[in-house]
């Protein structure tokens, strides 16, 4: 496995600010071992070091590489307070931001598009992250505009807020514009998603808008979601305790 970052944050890397870059990862995406990434941010040695925290990356370009943004810690302890706000993140192959074990994440006013060789790929991705804010951004995917699980679980921590967002899915297969599983104590509000808009959908793919599993303490109000396929779909599916619905969202 070949392995490459154009920007690495390891272990006690904090306080750091990057601005007005152009980040990019030229590997081939189609290569299964090669991955090769823009922006890293991972704890590695932490408990030796330190764990990266309070960095803060705006107004840059991250082209390529298997994901835009890569972020990680380990069970218990992860990056903390890390911020993107006014990038353009694009033809990230799978993801254009996956993050594990992190907390009080900001993702602000970006614009999120995948790769286009890749209708499988999912625009932000979160997993076991803590007090998420992903506000005002342009998301587009093949397959998951916004995938959630697992996430604040814990006590004491932030509310997660996902506001005001643009999300489109054109995958031809399943798409989903927002899927949560076991993800609590968060409000939903005011997005617009569409999916579905991709060319050749066949006959028997499914599309989900907005799905929940699972997830306790979700607020979900006036949110515009549009299905553009005219297979198999549904707007709004969930299986969750605890959610509360507040009037004013459009279905189409």
């Amino acid at each position: 496995y070949a392995y490459g970052y154009a920007l690495h944050f390891q272990d006690n890397a904090t306080d750091n600010e990057v601005m007005n870059c152009n980040i990019t990862a030229n590997a081939n995406p189609l290569a299964y071992n090669y991955y090769f990434f823009p922006v890293v941010m991972s704890g590695w040695y932490q408990y030796a070091y330190g764990m990266t925290s309070n960095n803060y990356i705006h107004h840059c370009n991250m082209d390529g590489g298997y994901s835009s943004v890569w972020i990680y810690g380990t069970y218990g302890t992860g990056p903390t307070n890390i911020r993107y706000e006014y990038n353009n993140m694009t033809n990230g192959y799978s993801y254009g931001i996956y993050a594990l074990y992190t907390d009080l994440m900001k993702v602000k006013n970006n614009y999120i598009s995948g790769s286009p060789l890749n209708m499988y790929g999912y625009g932000v991705m979160m997993q076991y992250v803590n007090g998420m804010e992903i506000e005002n951004n342009t998301v587009i995917s093949g397959y998951m505009g916004l995938y959630f699980w697992y996430n604040n679980m814990v006590g004491n921590i932030s509310r997660a807020r996902i506001v005001n967002n643009m999300i489109a899915c054109n995958g031809n297969y399943y798409n989903y514009g927002i899927y949560a599983y076991y993800h609590n104590n968060c409000d939903f509000w005011h997005n617009s998603i569409n999916v579905g808009s991709g060319t050749g959908v066949p006959s028997y793919a499914w599309m989900y808008a907005f799905m929940l599993y699972y997830s306790t303490d979700v607020d979900v109000r006036n949110n515009t979601i549009k299905n553009s396929c005219a297979t198999t779909t549904y707007n709004l599916l969930w299986y969750s305790y605890g959610t509360t619905f507040t009037g004013g969202s459009n279905f189409d």
